[in-house]
């Protein structure tokens, strides 16, 4: 659990930088394999499903508490690709960003 705690510390800490499981894997001392049966004992997730779920609620929260852009949004939580960012926002809330935003205020 020691380990876990660590590689979500790395992944919340760095999540609008590339991250690969390389790097969260070696902030706890394991290999990459390892690494995902430990994430996924303690999480249920992935550490890139982990990663990813993170950023999208970091988005969802930066859509209801700024008027950003929502490309400047996606980009500062450590989207690159604006079509892969809408989609992956729509499957987790089952509307587009700006539908969320609309509906948030």
């Amino acid at each position: 659990m020691e380990r876990t705690k660590l590689m979500i510390t790395y992944i919340e800490s760095n999540f609008a930088n590339d991250i690969n499981l390389n790097q969260v894997a070696k902030t706890a001392a394991l290999s990459e394999s390892e690494c995902q049966h430990c994430f996924k004992r303690s999480t249920g997730l992935s550490p890139i499903q982990f990663l990813k779920e993170y950023r999208l609620l970091r988005s969802a929260e930066l859509i209801r508490s700024t008027n950003m852009n929502i490309s400047e949004i996606a980009a500062q939580c450590g989207f690159l690709d604006m079509s892969y960012f809408a989609k992956s926002f729509r499957q987790l809330f089952n509307v587009s960003p700006t539908t969320y935003r609309q509906n948030e205020f």
